[in-house]
């Protein structure tokens, strides 16, 4: 078990710092805020690229070098491939938005994300959750590993994920299209989750929800709220 936990770390830990040297790297080679000339900005497209590419990166090669297959090491792959997405954003000096916000946007935010998920859970009828391995897990494991799940599903994937998906990606698309953004971020987020697209109606719909509240205040953090709200409540509602 410690040293199960211990390999977690290290290829957390690891994943973050190669993202952060790559997205350096980057910078230099084709300018931007931590290059030697600090006018100059990265390609939104590079950027893009850049990040989404140390995602599915990281987390494939975390996922073979972890074993066995189980929930356990796909969580940590998952983990390690958004904190390499977050520390090749960071060391391309992207602003990821992650500024001061208004109470009132971030309970606004929280408010929409609870309403539309039940919404969209008893509209759908469940059935779209009823295959996902994360709401399976918790349904069917014991109640130490439901509990750590949980907490990963309502606090830590939400922040992470919309730290990469809404600050970085959308941020970087916006500065071609702030309306493009909103779509792209939208459907490159539904493409990350599992499922066929017939299924993913409530992924879509959370996408779209939160990068609409990334665009409306210029913020990640009322997008975290409606992510983490969204996920709280299919859980409660399970």
């Amino acid at each position: 078990m410690i040293a199960a936990v211990i390999a977690a770390v290290i290829a957390c830990v690891t994943s973050a710092a190669l993202g952060h040297a790559t997205g350096r790297g980057l910078a230099r080679f084709a300018g931007g805020p931590g290059s030697k000339d600090p006018r100059a900005q990265p390609s939104p497209l590079l950027a893009v690229l850049a990040v989404l590419g140390a995602l599915a990166a990281s987390g494939g090669l975390v996922q073979l070098a972890l074993t066995p297959t189980d929930m356990t090491t796909r969580l940590v792959a998952t983990l390690a491939g958004w904190l390499a997405a977050l520390g090749t954003a960071r060391g391309l000096g992207i602003d990821l938005a992650w500024g001061r916000t208004g109470a009132r946007s971030v309970g606004l935010g929280a408010a929409l994300g609870a309403v539309a998920a039940a919404v969209t859970y008893w509209v759908t009828h469940a059935g779209s959750h009823s295959h996902d391995p994360i709401l399976v897990e918790l349904a069917n494991g014991d109640a130490s590993g439901r509990a750590g799940l949980a907490l990963y599903v309502i606090l830590v994937a939400p922040a992470l994920e919309e730290a990469v998906m809404r600050g970085a990606v959308q941020g970087q698309l916006a500065r071609v299209s702030p309306g493009g953004a909103v779509l792209a971020s939208t459907l490159l987020f539904a493409a990350l989750h599992p499922g066929t697209w017939g299924a993913r109606g409530p992924v879509i719909v959370l996408g779209l929800l939160a990068a609409g509240a990334r665009h409306t205040t210029g913020r990640v953090l009322p997008a975290v709220a409606v992510h983490m709200a969204w996920n709280a409540t299919v859980l409660a509602l399970r």
